[in-house]
């Protein structure tokens, strides 16, 4: 098993009574998915028999990196962990003919594949071999998103066995612990709570609705200016039932449509050990959503709702975001899942709820959590937009400013590509590991009352008669800018996509890459070889058109891709330094070769 083995945190001296032994709990380091946890008897250089508490993940690399009590650390392969094994003392010494070692290690090589057990660990005493591998240990452990740390010595032989084998040990196995304590137990060195994190975590728990309020405040009917802060003091104007009947409505629709049996299926990635099957229906629920607002103003209530209880819909999103946390939060602390987020881990219950313990967590077999919040944030926007859009066709007689139906028919493109390739959503480094805790679902409930600013803008201006007209040669220009980034965000995703799903593709033979040590290779050549980023900078352009169809009068409207640069930049360099640590040498190559972020030349 190819595994990133880390040492004990802390150990336990035996009492008076016992067999001399130790127990060991197990420190996880780095991300990884929980496998499974064993208790088993290992006989360590001294000839010392100690038992050990195993906690295994999914291998990522192949080398084994051991730190014994010492301090000393060593990087081993797995064939240096099967003839340390042999050559260890107690019951493995007793094997003094060849033959008879052969058998035994046949033996508990064939068991152990077969189990899927933990590998042995490597006495204290390094050989040539380990300081070699020791020398290549900056392209092995560089792979920190994929290797974990388990325990600091693993069995030689599993607790698991035979009646006969089980009855000549003479050391007791430790206490069985269930999979709940053992992986409560797993705690990160470097995701400590500290002060700092409590605090972060604290303040923009706060931050989030506080900031969503202040802008839309701002931005009233009559003004939308930063100096310009009108606060509601009507409890009315925030709490609605019938507003809040509405949201969880369509909430509780997209939740059906989520699970509805409509759509190819695709394979996604491995949760609780299981490769999960999804339903691309993303278009549907897009649709459905985006003309929800029109059958709301048909059968049940007037459209015109939706713009006076604009706040009491943004409250009950919020609400339902801070719900939909604190039930993952509590799912993963009852019944914990496999799929744990870095982050998430520190023991302190804020930090914990805010970061996430889990970076996919699912219902069953169907309900795919992180899917269905980012789903919501899409299919609210877009509920949003059409309906403000419908308000103002229905009340001036189809009569609508030209910049107000690009603006939103511009909007509409963006999310509707999404669901035309949801499946590549699913390889994402924000869907595999981003933790969903507080700070994503409320984020993504919320955000469709920040992404629909613009046409808000639009639609209030126009109410009020204070909207100036963009001559149509502007909008041209500015369908014409925005199907520029449009591409470039298109045929950056769609290379980085396929090259991931099959790197082997005829389509990509003519692609100049830079290989690694990990065996994937990195793309230098169109577009990839101009920025190191293409698909953030054809967002970017994206969002910044939407916003110029408001003018350059007010300042409120650029808020989207104001957030949206500042999200991207902070994500590329945290990306950059978990890929230099992941790829190295290779990297470091990569950089010098492609030596522009965004813009050539500037950043």
């Amino acid at each position: 098993m190819a595994a990133c083995i880390r040492p004990v945190s802390t150990y336990f001296p035996a009492s008076p009574d016992s067999n001399s032994r130790k127990f060991w709990r197990v420190s996880r380091m780095i991300m990884g998915e929980y496998k499974r946890r064993e208790d088993a008897i290992y006989t360590n250089s001294n000839g010392e028999s100690v038992g050990v508490q195993v906690i295994s993940f999914r291998p990522a690399v192949n080398m084994y990196n051991i730190m014994f009590e010492n301090g000393k650390t060593e990087l081993v392969k797995p064939n240096q962990l099967e003839r340390a094994k042999s050559g260890g003392r107690g019951r493995q010494a007793k094997s003094n003919s060849p033959r008879r070692a052969s058998r035994s290690r046949s033996r508990s090589r064939g068991r152990t594949s077969k189990t899927r057990r933990s590998a042995p660990i490597v006495p204290n005493e390094p050989d040539k071999e380990s300081s070699k591998a020791k020398g290549k240990s900056g392209d092995a452990a560089s792979s920190a998103d994929e290797s974990v740390n388990v325990a600091s010595e693993v069995p030689v032989r599993s607790r698991r066995r035979s009646t006969r084998i089980a009855a000549q040990e003479t050391t007791q196995i430790p206490t069985k612990v269930s999979i709940k304590q053992s992986i409560n137990s797993v705690q990160l060195s470097k995701s400590t709570a500290s002060w700092l994190a409590i605090i972060g975590a604290t303040v923009c728990t706060v931050a989030i609705p506080a900031s969503l309020l202040a802008i839309n405040m701002m931005c009233d009917k009559k003004n939308c200016h930063l100096r310009t802060l009108s606060v509601p003091r009507r409890l009315a104007t925030f709490y609605d039932p019938a507003a809040w009947m509405v949201y969880f409505s369509f909430a509780m629709a997209n939740a059906l449509l989520l699970v509805l049996p409509v759509g190819r299926k695709i394979e996604g990635p491995v949760t609780n050990r299981i490769r999960q099957k999804y339903r691309c229906n993303g278009w549907l629920s897009f649709l459905l959503s985006a003309s929800s607002p029109i059958m709301l103003d048909l059968y049940v209530v007037p459209i015109e709702f939706l713009r006076a209880k604009f706040f009491a819909l943004m409250t009950a999103a919020w609400i339902f975001g801070t719900l939909l946390s604190a039930m993952v939060y509590m799912k993963n602390r009852l019944r914990p899942g496999r799929n744990l987020n870095v982050s998430g881990q520190t023991g302190n219950m804020l930090v914990d709820w805010h970061a996430g313990r889990e970076t996919i967590p699912r219902i069953g077999s169907l309900f795919d959590l992180k899917l269905y919040a980012v789903r919501l944030s899409i299919n609210g926007t877009a509920a949003l937009t059409v309906g403000l859009w419908w308000i103002a066709a229905k009340k001036h007689d189809w009569d609508v400013p030209p910049q107000m139906t690009v603006c939103g028919a511009l909007m509409l493109l963006c999310f509707l590509d999404f669901f035309l390739r949801e499946n590549d959503y699913l390889t994402t480094y924000d869907y595999l590991k981003t933790g969903a805790g507080y700070a994503f679902f409320s984020s993504a409930t919320a955000s469709p009352f920040l992404c629909c600013l613009p046409m808000r803008f639009l639609h209030d201006q126009y109410e009020n008669k204070l909207l100036i007209p963009m001559r149509y040669p502007d909008l041209v220009g500015l369908v014409a800018l925005f199907l520029v980034g449009y591409l470039l965000y298109l045929i950056a995703n769609r290379i980085k996509n396929g090259f991931r799903r099959d790197p082997n593709s005829k389509r990509f033979a003519d692609l100049e890459t830079i290989a690694t040590a990990s065996g994937k290779s990195l793309i230098v050549s169109f577009p990839w070889g101009w920025v190191r980023r293409p698909n953030y900078v054809g967002n970017v352009i994206m969002m910044i058109c939407i916003a110029m169809t408001t003018g350059f009068g007010h300042v409120l409207p650029y808020v989207l891709p104001l957030t949206t640069i500042v999200f991207l930049v902070l994500r590329t360099f945290e990306d950059e330094a978990r890929l230099a640590e992941k790829y190295g040498n290779s990297w470091t190559r990569y950089c010098q070769r492609v030596p522009h972020r965004f813009i050539p030349k500037v950043f």
